[in-house]
């Protein structure tokens, strides 16, 4: 969903963050997995490592120089990060072995078919390997400085009534009625609810989902995908021009995005693609 008509939220938690200290400081998945296993795992992008990168979480946080708050915001929210990243980048791998395939096999076909729903990809006629490319554009990491700096714009940084209450870090909709919870400056006549998730985990799976399938996105996807041919790891700032449809902010979100991730160093962190 484009989670637009907020420009209001979006205004109070921009500022709410600023004022706070932003300028201080399935089966034939399984099936797929094992082959991966056996032939070696995903695509090299090339050398480029982080700085931090072979340090635990706590040393990472130490030399970030971050309030409590957000050192405390950002342990409890990265685990479930790293992990729907690695669970895509199995996915991400799947797809690779079938580029070097001469023939697709029945199982590949089901998986291809269940990720085509999943990821909103619609085949009309294209060639087996195209349409793998086609997926190959969607289903694919994000970057972990990207995916904090929205949680923490969309949570104030994690205070929010939706993420203490209902797991929601990163402001996804619902419009069922007891789906999540009430905005209380809902229009009359809105049905939007705030979803309420049972974990974490739950709320960074569903806004990946929805980074890496609405056409809202495809910017974004399009930069991701221009990186990753070209032997480069794109950012969370690179790929903020990409969330311009994310609020009804506009260019203005982009740049609040890009300065959260700047003035609290998360680019510093490791680069989850």
């Amino acid at each position: 969903m484009v989670l637009s008509k907020r420009v209001t939220f979006h205004f109070l938690l921009f500022t709410f963050v600023f004022l706070t200290g932003l300028g201080a400081t399935g089966c034939n998945i399984e099936n797929h997995r094992a082959q991966i296993g056996q032939q070696g795992g995903s695509q090299s992008l090339g050398s480029q490592k982080n700085r931090l990168s072979g340090l635990d979480m706590d040393a990472e946080l130490d030399l970030l120089n971050l309030s409590d708050r957000k050192r405390r915001f950002i342990r409890a929210l990265l685990p479930h990060i790293k992990a729907e990243n690695e669970r895509i980048a199995q996915v991400h791998a799947s797809l690779m072995l079938m580029t070097r395939k001469a023939s697709l096999a029945s199982s590949d076909y089901l998986f291809l078919e269940r990720l085509a729903r999943q990821y909103r990809v619609k085949r009309a006629g294209q060639e087996d390997q195209e349409f793998v490319q086609m997926l190959l554009l969607k289903v694919d990491r994000l970057p972990v400085d990207l995916v904090l700096a929205q949680a923490a714009m969309e949570s104030a940084w994690g205070s929010s009534r939706f993420a203490t209450q209902g797991n929601n870090y990163f402001g996804q909709w619902c419009f069922s009625e007891g789906c999540g919870l009430v905005p209380s400056q809902r229009g009359e006549g809105a049905r939007h609810e705030v979803r309420r998730f049972a974990t974490p985990a739950g709320s960074v799976n569903a806004y990946m989902r929805n980074i890496n399938s609405h056409p809202s996105y495809h910017l974004l996807r399009d930069l991701r995908y221009k990186n990753r041919t070209n032997g480069r790891v794109a950012s969370g700032g690179d790929l903020a021009e990409g969330l311009v449809g994310y609020s009804q902010m506009g260019g203005e979100y982009v740049v609040a995005i890009r300065n959260i991730i700047k003035n609290n160093h998360l680019h510093q962190l490791v680069v989850g693609i």
